[in-house]
């Protein structure tokens, strides 16, 4: 399922980050808005490999804290990792979605969210961002993250348990 496919799918997402098609401005970028222990976050669409239907990740002995463990995504394994601190328990397998990142060296990684939306917004508020910061949406606050903090965190904690 390609990431458009997916938002064409899911129409759930709160009024809040709503957009209005009739005033969309050119010159304004997409992003990826979707929740987290019950926060509105967003990335760009810059690493995002695709979204798909949430189903149990596989655990495995010694798993690196932060990790929730694997998928198979048509044969790959790819690990799931828990940058934004959820509680397994607590995702809803009917609402979530994992969003499947690219790393730079083309790995995939996937994190764990629910309620994916595709969002305009202007450039000009994420533009100066380094790794992550709270912006206005349509009038309420969205957590803006750069996927690369995320990914850069992850293979620091790689890097330690090795």
């Amino acid at each position: 399922m390609q990431p458009n496919d997916a938002f064409n799918a899911q129409k759930e997402f709160t009024s809040s980050l709503e957009i209005d098609e009739e005033n969309q401005n050119t010159e304004e970028e997409f992003i990826l808005a979707f929740e987290v222990n019950s926060s509105k976050i967003g990335m760009s669409f810059e690493l995002v490999h695709e979204v798909v239907d949430f189903y149990s990740p596989t655990h495995y002995p010694f798993a690196i804290d932060g990790h929730f463990g694997v998928i198979n995504l048509r044969g790959n394994v790819v690990p799931i990792i828990n940058p934004f601190h959820q509680d397994l328990q607590s995702i809803d397998n009917n609402s979530s979605k994992y969003v499947i990142l690219e790393t730079q060296k083309g790995n995939l990684v996937g994190i764990v969210v629910s309620n994916t939306k595709k969002v305009q917004i202007d450039p000009d508020k994420i533009v100066n961002i380094i790794e992550e910061d709270v912006i206005s949406l349509n009038g309420y606050p969205l957590r803006y993250v750069k996927i690369e903090a995320i990914l850069k965190n992850y293979k620091e904690r790689v890097d330690e348990v090795a």
